[in-house]
């Protein structure tokens, strides 16, 4: 998957989804990012917590 900058803006969305997320779901999410292995399950998981960013700006959400 190393194609660019896609591993650090993988990196960098990984640490805003730990950001995000509650203790909880840190082991889960750790797996995800580790289980990713093509440019397409690594944008889909980026969308992913760029949707969660957006909510928790938006105030639908609290951070953990």
């Amino acid at each position: 998957m190393s194609e660019g900058h896609l591993p650090a803006f993988l990196h960098l969305a990984m640490r805003t989804g730990l950001e995000l997320s509650p203790p909880t779901e840190r082991q889960a999410l750790l797996a995800r990012v580790r289980a990713i292995q093509t440019r397409a399950e690594a944008e889909q998981y980026m969308r992913d917590v760029s949707q969660k960013l957006d909510a928790f700006r938006s105030g639908a959400t609290t951070k953990p």
